[in-house]
């Protein structure tokens, strides 16, 4: 006659499952802020940066533009 031996299945946890539900969604929510953050880049380094010049005007206008989109 052969022995048979149940061994007790581990279910998981609800404390599990809750933890891995969290860490999808907290993964997806950084995805979707990352696609989201595009921060602009604004030149300071040009040499003909002189307040008042046309290079001076358009570099106002970038930063500007990228406070009122992005604050």
């Amino acid at each position: 006659m052969q022995e048979v031996i149940m061994l007790p299945h581990k279910q998981s946890s609800s404390k599990d499952h809750l933890k891995k539900e969290r860490k999808k969604e907290n993964a997806k929510e950084y995805m979707e802020v990352k696609a989201l953050a595009k921060v602009p880049v604004v030149d300071f380094s040009k040499e003909a940066l002189i307040p008042g010049s046309n290079s001076w005007l358009s570099a106002c206008n970038e930063v500007r533009h990228a406070l009122e989109e992005y604050g």
